[in-house]
């Protein structure tokens, strides 16, 4: 019978480190694969403040352009066309699942993530001219879809 001090104890620890990586890989792509309904930032669902004019048209279901989103905005437009952010007014604001990346307006040799993103597709305009955006949900990624002069 085998004693106890013979049992080779540095033979046991890989194959728990292995078992550990195994369960910790598992769990980090089910994740990732989780339905993104039920996997959505808590902040991002938080009420926001209120300017003194309300300038975010309502959507369709109850869902309204992000405040972020809708500065973001204006603020490209101002600092591109020499216009007054006040004077600017969405028209128009369509929650909007894009292809890839570039928001569907890839350009000549870009390369685009190949994933879909969700955001916005946004009407502007300062009374004389307008603008037609594409966002993502959070108005990091802007894409200057039209504009008339």
């Amino acid at each position: 019978m085998k004693s106890i001090d013979k049992i080779n104890y540095p033979l046991a620890i890989p194959i728990w480190v292995s078992i550990f990586l195994l369960v910790t890989t598992i769990s980090l792509i089910t994740s990732a694969c989780a339905d993104p309904e039920t996997n959505r930032d808590p902040i991002a669902n938080l009420p926001q403040e209120k300017e003194e004019k309300s300038l975010e048209p309502e959507i369709s279901q109850n869902n309204t352009l992000p405040t972020e989103v809708f500065k973001a905005i204006v603020q490209q437009i101002a600092d591109n066309n020499q216009v007054n952010p006040k004077e600017i007014e969405v028209s128009k604001a369509t929650s909007k699942t894009w292809p890839d990346g570039c928001l569907g307006l890839a350009k000549a040799d870009e390369l685009c993530t190949q994933a879909l993103v969700e955001g916005w597709q946004v009407k502007l305009s300062d009374g004389d001219r307008t603008w037609v955006y594409r966002t993502d949900n959070l108005g990091y990624n802007l894409r200057l879809e039209s504009q008339n002069n």
